[in-house]
């Protein structure tokens, strides 16, 4: 399956809530925004995805549908981490997340993981965004539940990084005391972050998965442009943001042109 914000994806998706809307299935209908929105999400439509996650939330509450309900929440948490409300989100995450364990199913908790590791990184939470990256991977790797894989190896490089960078002398402090989970310390960061971004693009690039491998692609060329290795972040990049075409226009794909842009000129 080729993950990305691609000529089709969204306005497929937009027509089949349509058809859905028109086939009265209310259950069809809350299941097609779920999608919908997921698909708007991953491509940062933040607004749009999160109505219709709301739509389907709405829609699964008043028919007594408790897991699906959970579902929409979720997503529409995370569009609210898009939107730059880390605390509105984490609390919108987690109750979606024990509703869904109250279901007695781990579907989608990886997922859940990385949209809260995602929020917490955005807080400057840290120690607790790593908590939440290790949970999700270790639920990738214990479940069928591994679309989401890359993307939590990627935030996981990208919370090293940060607490690398001393912006929370209490994460370091906390995480010092996790080495074992966390890797060799606080004082190869970068390179564990490097460790992590390789991961995400290995498993991205096997799945198929170009929103992935795009934002994954990202991290690591913005690292090795800080390290001096613009070369080899211009070749990297520039090779991604190809694929897609330069009629594909996606909020994560004008920050990796942007960034390609600042790699290339030599100025």
């Amino acid at each position: 399956m080729h993950w990305g914000c691609g000529s089709s994806a969204i306005p497929t998706g937009r027509s089949t809530i349509e058809h859905a809307r028109q086939s009265g299935h209310f259950f069809t209908l809350s299941a097609v925004l779920v999608q919908a929105a997921f698909v708007e999400l991953l491509c940062r439509n933040a607004v749009v995805g999160g109505n219709m996650a709301d739509q389907s939330a709405s829609l699964a509450a008043e028919h007594g549908l408790v897991f699906p309900n959970a579902v929409a929440s979720l997503l529409a948490g995370w569009a609210l981490v898009q939107q730059g409300q880390a605390p509105e989100a984490i609390a919108s995450i987690e109750r979606a997340m024990s509703a869904m364990r109250g279901t007695g199913t781990r579907y989608c908790s990886a997922f859940a993981y990385a949209f809260l590791a995602e929020a917490r990184l955005q807080m400057g939470a840290l120690a607790d965004g790593l908590v939440a990256v290790d949970a999700g991977l270790a639920v990738a790797h214990t479940t069928l539940d591994r679309a989401y894989e890359p993307e939590l190896w990627r935030l996981k490089g990208e919370l090293l990084l940060r607490v690398d960078g001393g912006e929370s002398q209490h994460d370091r402090s906390q995480i010092k005391t996790r080495r074992g989970k966390v890797g060799h310390g606080i004082s190869d960061a970068s390179t564990q972050a490097v460790v992590c971004f390789r991961r995400a693009l290995e498993l991205s690039r096997a799945a198929k998965a170009k929103s992935l491998e795009l934002r994954a692609a990202t991290s690591l060329a913005r690292l090795w442009q800080a390290g001096g290795r613009r070369a080899d972040a211009r070749k990297l990049l520039g090779g991604v943001c190809k694929w897609f075409g330069a009629r594909t226009v996606s909020a994560d794909l004008i920050e990796a042109r942007a960034l390609l842009g600042r790699l290339t000129d030599t100025r």
